[in-house]
């Protein structure tokens, strides 16, 4: 009698083993093969749950769930705009430090993504982060315009301090870069308004 496979089981153990790939080789070095080793199953069966790279690639980048649910929470939250801003960027960077896959690999995993067609996948995803992060700003009184600039300039940043953070953490700490750069835009809001800047 042949054992009952559950489905859910199988493609989530081959993801993990996806993963472990991907961390210790990256995107160049994600084979097929070497995925089917890591399972300890056959090259076949890697493909009855992923058609292909990409998926495994979708898979990999959405690993551990979307932010869309979270970032609605953070955005319904009752405290004040200032302190949303803060949560809202520390949920980004504490998903960011605490992923499946060691830190030097996010970068050439969006270089991968971007090649491929997961493009818009990834498109999409910033698209939701841009738009959570123009709201918080225009409460802070930021105009449509200030809003759309200052939130393009806090997603290059992040993702700039990424690099920065892997190339030497102690002296470009993910936290403080991100922290010190959200406090920058809060100012020039109020600077733009005429307001005085909040006390530390």
């Amino acid at each position: 009698m042949s054992k009952i496979v559950d489905k859910d089981e199988r493609r989530a153990h081959i993801l993990d083993a996806a993963l472990r790939v991907f961390a210790t080789k990256g995107a160049v070095g994600l084979k097929i093969r070497d995925i089917a080793a890591e399972a300890k199953v056959a090259k076949g069966t890697v493909y009855l749950y992923f058609e292909s790279k990409e998926a495994i690639l979708h898979a990999i980048m959405h690993h551990g769930g979307d932010d869309e649910d979270l970032l609605g929470e953070l955005l319904r939250s009752p405290v004040p705009a200032r302190e949303r801003l803060h949560l809202l960027v520390s949920v980004f960077v504490q998903g960011t430090l605490n992923g499946p896959y060691p830190l030097e690999f996010m970068p050439e995993l969006w270089a991968t993504v971007i090649r491929s067609n997961e493009k818009a996948h990834l498109r999409d995803r910033v698209a939701k982060t841009h738009a959570a992060l123009r709201e918080v700003l225009g409460e802070l009184g930021a105009d449509v315009h200030q809003a759309a600039s200052l939130t393009s300039g806090l997603l290059a940043v992040f993702h700039g301090a990424i690099i920065l953070h892997v190339l030497d953490p102690v002296e470009h700490p993910l936290e403080r870069v991100t922290s010190t750069m959200v406090d920058a835009v809060i100012d020039s809001i109020q600077h733009s308004r005429g307001d005085e800047p909040a006390a530390p």
